[in-house]
């Protein structure tokens, strides 16, 4: 009798996160260098303790999961599988960037997924559609810019992104308060650069060696990570002295500190 309890709260421990979760919109958005930016949506039950969601490749950045309530989640990545630790949330939103989903040949770029459920793909503006793999579901062109939808499967759309250039028009004299207006505005944008250069410069001579080391942390976790994150990489600095150490890089503005749920949320600004 009792085998037969266990065996049965195993699959009720199995099953529910596997039938309580349902995709409800996935969005892949290329930019022009090729870097795709991708959101899904999950809808869970409030008593799922964990939704498990395939990512469409094992090299990612800048991977953020929060709740209806905007609140930051716990996850665990294995392989090319994510596991966000859900209890209590209803829906689920995953974003993350990657390279991997583009390549670069000449001019011609391809775009390339396999998925195992619907998604859409916007690709970057003015995009030329060069060749596909396979038909998708629909495609819709809005200001400029190409939406697929696609079924789950594998597909590869071959694209060329053209290079925007103002046309040169000759024969047009500028008025005379505009070639003036010209050189003095460069000038001050030179200035303008030089000022920020040499004030970043000293903040940077007078930080300490612990504050170097957050703002290299938080520039290789692409410009920014929770606050236990930061405590969790540098374990030898005391609790009380990061709590000081990043209110006085707020104060320098280097950093901005932002309440996301329970959690901060530190974000570098140089």
């Amino acid at each position: 009798m009792k085998k037969h309890l266990i065996i049965l709260l195993l699959l009720f421990i199995i099953i529910i996160p596997l039938r309580a979760q349902n995709i409800t919109n996935a969005e892949i958005k290329i930019y022009r260098d090729g870097i795709t930016h991708v959101k899904i949506s999950i809808e869970s039950d409030e008593i799922t303790p964990y939704v498990i969601l395939q990512l469409f490749s094992t090299n990612i950045t800048n991977i953020i999961a929060y709740n209806e309530k905007k609140e930051l989640l716990d996850y665990n990545i294995e392989n090319n599988t994510i596991i966000i630790y859900s209890l209590g949330s209803t829906i689920i939103t995953l974003e993350y960037d990657t390279s991997d989903l583009t390549y670069k040949q000449k001019a011609l770029w391809t775009f390339r997924i396999n998925t195992t459920f619907p998604v859409s793909v916007i690709f970057p503006e003015d995009a030329i559609i060069m060749g596909m793999s396979s038909i998708p579901n629909s495609i819709t062109i809005d200001n400029r810019t190409i939406k697929m939808i696609f079924s789950p499967g594998y597909y590869e759309v071959n694209y060329e992104v053209p290079i925007t250039q103002l046309p040169i028009q000759q024969g047009i004299t500028l008025p005379i308060n505009i070639m003036i207006i010209i050189p003095i505005i460069i000038i001050i944008i030179i200035i303008i650069i030089i000022i920020r250069f040499t004030k970043k410069r000293k903040i940077e001579e007078k930080l300490k060696d612990d504050e170097k080391k957050i703002i290299n942390y938080l520039k290789n976790k692409g410009n920014r990570a929770l606050e236990a994150e930061l405590r969790k990489a540098f374990p030898e600095i005391p609790r009380t002295t990061m709590w000081r150490l990043l209110r006085r890089l707020e104060k320098q503005g280097i950093i901005e500190i932002k309440k996301v749920g329970m959690q901060n949320l530190v974000e570098l600004k140089l």
